[in-house]
């Protein structure tokens, strides 16, 4: 006859099996069933233990029978456990652990505004623990002046662990006297100083107009540029020169001992003055000798009375 059997395990499972069976009516074991065959259930596992052997794996049995189930270990994150790095299976709550091994710290990076950081990962293969330390920033690695602008230069402050920038620091420039103007071109002249703080060299340029003067020696007139900051008439302000020409000499004027004559150019002034510069002299048959200005001056001529000695005039010869 077909029956139902529900078996019940000592945990408290059950599971519900249909089959044949006979029932005994006669006999010793009269009521008895006989099974004529075997019933299957599912296992009824425990909970997940860590292997003794391998930290790596677990396993966990069959309240009901010698079945073995094993998996490898699923692991949370690595934290920081005494002296240890540790990580946790979630599943079995066993654990990997080893001695912390720190590698070489990293550069400093520049962090923020306020602090820069380093960090270092533990060299123990698989093990993904970081450390990092933090520090404050200084303004200690100060670099060179820098040339800035026209007030000021400049120069910068960074940080002297992990060379940030920090700020700019500011400093009104150092200038000496200028130097001698220069000739720029036909129009201007100009002069230039630099700036005497060290690492800056910052020029400053001055650029004017030429102011032209006449100037002249015994030979040519010119105009160069004006003689302000000199000695007047001695010197140009910055070497340019223009429209050097020699002197057109005018008519002579003269006096009984000197003749002379102005550059007839009308913006030059210079003069030139000479001696008479006599002939031999003449006897005039009158009782006096005469000499004429070979300069041609235009000095009629001068004349005097022989002046006679032994018989002889001592200027013409005349006896």
């Amino acid at each position: 006859m077909a029956m139902t059997v529900i078996v019940v395990s000592a945990g408290g499972g059950q599971n519900t099996t249909t089959f044949n069976a006979d029932i005994l009516l006669a006999g010793d074991h009269v009521g008895e069933i006989r099974v004529p065959m075997s019933v299957t259930v599912e296992h009824e596992m425990q909970g997940w233990t860590s292997m003794p052997n391998n930290v790596h794996r677990h396993y966990r049995g069959c309240e009901h029978c010698d079945f073995i189930e094993e998996n490898d270990c699923e692991y949370g994150q690595w934290l920081t456990h005494n002296d240890e790095h540790r990580r946790t299976c979630t599943i079995c709550t066993g654990f990997d652990s080893h001695l912390i091994a720190w590698g070489t710290w990293s550069a400093w990076d520049t962090g923020n505004a306020v602090t820069h950081n380093r960090n270092r990962t533990c060299t123990v293969p698989g093990c993904t623990m970081t450390n990092e330390e933090t520090g404050a920033h200084d303004e200690n690695d100060i670099r060179a002046w820098t040339q800035g602008d026209d007030v000021n230069h400049s120069r910068a402050r960074h940080c002297s662990v992990c060379s940030r920038f920090m700020s700019n620091e500011l400093q009104a420039h150092t200038w000496p006297a200028f130097g001698n103007w220069t000739n720029l071109n036909a129009t201007q002249h100009t002069r230039t100083r630099i700036c005497t703080t060290v690492g800056c060299d910052r020029p400053q340029t001055e650029t004017e107009n030429h102011a032209w003067e006449w100037a002249s020696d015994a030979v040519h007139h010119w105009q160069h540029c004006g003689t302000a900051n000199n000695a007047a008439g001695t010197a140009s302000r910055c070497g340019a020169e223009q429209n050097r020409a020699e002197h057109t000499w005018g008519a002579w004027s003269f006096n009984f001992t000197h003749h002379w004559q102005f550059c007839t150019h009308p913006n030059c002034t210079r003069s030139r003055t000479e001696d008479h510069n006599w002939g031999p002299w003449a006897n005039q048959g009158d009782g006096t000798c005469r000499s004429v200005c070979v300069t041609n001056c235009g000095i009629p001529y001068r004349s005097y009375p022989h002046a006679m000695s032994g018989g002889v005039c001592v200027r013409c010869g005349a006896s």
